[in-house]
């Protein structure tokens, strides 16, 4: 009952690690910030006018689709406090019990909502290409407005 327990819970917690990973990865893959950023450099080539706003307009449709939202069915605070709960309930050796806490803790640090960090340095070319595009896409609808900034 003891090794089924232990062996369950890590495992919980290796998927719910590998479910992190798969998201960040979704983000750090290159093609999306990268063509999103060429074909926002091309709409820059289009004509003035109306030619220039149709292109921003089908980027901006076409990549907003590309746009990812993790669907997670719980939070990571959700996960944490029902694994914390598991653990202490569990059958465990108090070895196993340690080991178990000290990788929900690593979890948590990384998890959080204050570690901007980790996410910006992670997708950086994801957050940078999609901000070209938004800030282009902007300037070509309310630059011809004549707006000063």
């Amino acid at each position: 009952m003891k090794c089924n327990d232990y062996q369950s819970i890590k495992k919980e917690l290796r998927e719910y690690v590998n479910k992190i990973r798969v998201n960040t990865n979704y983000f750090r893959s290159d093609f999306i910030a990268e063509w999103a950023l060429l074909t926002t450099i091309a709409c820059w080539g289009a004509p003035e006018g109306g030619v220039r706003f149709i292109s921003f307009m089908i980027t901006l449709a076409f990549f907003s689709s590309k746009i990812y939202i993790p669907r997670r069915k719980r939070t990571t605070p959700d996960f944490i406090f029902m694994m914390k709960a598991r653990i202490i309930n569990a059958h465990l050796l108090d070895e196993q019990r340690i080991f178990l806490n000290k990788r929900l803790i690593k979890i948590h640090r990384v998890t959080r909502n204050t570690n901007v960090i980790f996410y910006v340095r992670r997708c950086w070319k994801y957050i940078l290409g999609y901000l070209f595009l938004a800030f282009s896409s902007m300037f070509s609808i309310f630059g011809d407005l004549n707006i000063q900034w």
